[in-house]
């Protein structure tokens, strides 16, 4: 299919994309282009111009301070997934990349293209919510910060107004030694459900946990009962199970031509007792 007639522009700087973004309301930003050029070819958007963010030098970099992996927007995942200082820092970070889509897709998506479009069937909104990360966006009326769970509103739904462009995520160093795992029907496919376990041992104790699914609501879904159930607990097959059924505990997932609401609870189940007998077994080896 064609794509609807656009301009283009490929500012050289942020502050030139601002400025292109407030004099044209109707302009769309434009990173790796997985997601927008298919809206594009079925002509679901009509922007009267692309704004290319390829120039701003900025939005590529990926810095650690203060306990902070700073990662710029435009990053794509193959680099967030092969970059040692990632790889260090939070390295739960490129296990999650792996799972998204396809080769061709990581060397061409980027991090704040995949937040910005929201998608609730996509790892990187989800895992960023998870991690605490921070979204740092800019406008012609300054720069300012949310929380990636307040980011991320619902399904291609964001914080994002009129005029602003994502900058950077800033994501807290963890912690706790984290684990992910998701199913899909064939590799590369959205997930039907995803789950994530961040788990910190001690003498064979859990003394902090954090578990959290993805794709079976419009938002990360945060196990806060499986948290404080989990804290003070030998972790076994048992104690994985209850966590693992006290985590999707009102739970209302949907059924559509992937797989019925009763699929993904079962799903949900089984991979987040994976992901916890994972996560306390990593961190017992790691002393986490």
């Amino acid at each position: 299919m064609k794509f609807p007639a656009f301009s283009y522009r490929a500012p050289a700087s942020l502050q030139e994309v601002i400025q292109v973004l407030a004099d044209d309301p109707d302009a769309r930003i434009i990173a790796g282009g997985q997601s927008l050029l298919p809206l594009l070819a079925f002509r679901l958007v009509y922007p009267s111009c692309l704004v290319d963010l390829r120039n701003v030098s900025e939005l590529f970099e990926i810095s650690q301070s203060a306990g902070i992996l700073s990662v710029g927007a435009m990053v794509t995942h193959f680099r967030n997934k092969t970059d040692p200082t990632v790889a260090k820092c939070v390295p739960i970070l490129p296990k999650v990349l792996a799972h998204v889509a396809h080769q061709a897709v990581r060397n061409r998506g980027t991090l704040g293209g995949s937040l910005a479009h929201a998608d609730a069937g996509a790892e990187m909104p989800f895992l960023m919510a998870t991690l605490g990360a921070t979204m740092y966006i800019a406008s012609s009326a300054g720069v300012r910060s949310v929380s990636a769970t307040d980011f991320m509103k619902g399904h291609y739904f964001t914080d994002l107004e009129a005029g602003e462009v994502l900058v950077r995520v800033e994501i807290p160093i963890p912690a706790l030694h984290w684990e992910f795992d998701e199913y899909a029907r064939r590799k590369g496919d959205y997930a039907l459900v995803m789950a994530a376990a961040g788990l910190s041992m001690q003498g064979g104790r859990c003394v902090a946990a954090r578990i959290a699914l993805g794709a079976v609501e419009e938002r990360a879904h945060q196990a806060i009962r499986a948290n404080d159930f989990l804290v003070g607990k030998v972790i076994d097959e048992s104690t994985a199970a209850t966590a693992a059924e006290l985590a999707t505990e009102g739970l209302e997932p949907r059924s559509d031509i992937h797989g019925s609401r009763d699929l993904r609870l079962s799903l949900a189940k089984a991979i987040t007792q994976r992901v916890i007998l994972k996560a306390a077994q990593g961190a017992m080896y790691a002393g986490a």
